[in-house]
């Protein structure tokens, strides 16, 4: 293995497990509601869009807010 390339492949390899517990935790977290807790339909549903929530709440907000801003003056050099 090359040196060089060791701090991508742990990157990629970072993300790759990033992405693999994202997906089980979407695939996951319904399926515990409804087999453990007996959740109907609209408890999984209000459960999926809290789960939007913190996006929603925070992100557009701070997007707003970083858009206002100088695009130069937050670049990374």
């Amino acid at each position: 293995m090359s040196h060089s390339r060791r701090p991508l492949r742990t990157f990629v390899a970072g993300q790759g497990v990033n992405a693999l517990s994202s997906m089980v935790s979407t695939l996951a977290l319904p399926l515990v509601a409804v087999d453990r807790l007996h959740a109907t339909t609209l408890a999984v549903g209000a459960l999926e869009a809290v789960e939007w929530l913190p996006a929603v709440l925070i992100g557009l907000p701070v997007g707003a807010l970083v858009d206002r801003h100088q695009a130069r003056a937050r670049s990374i050099t």
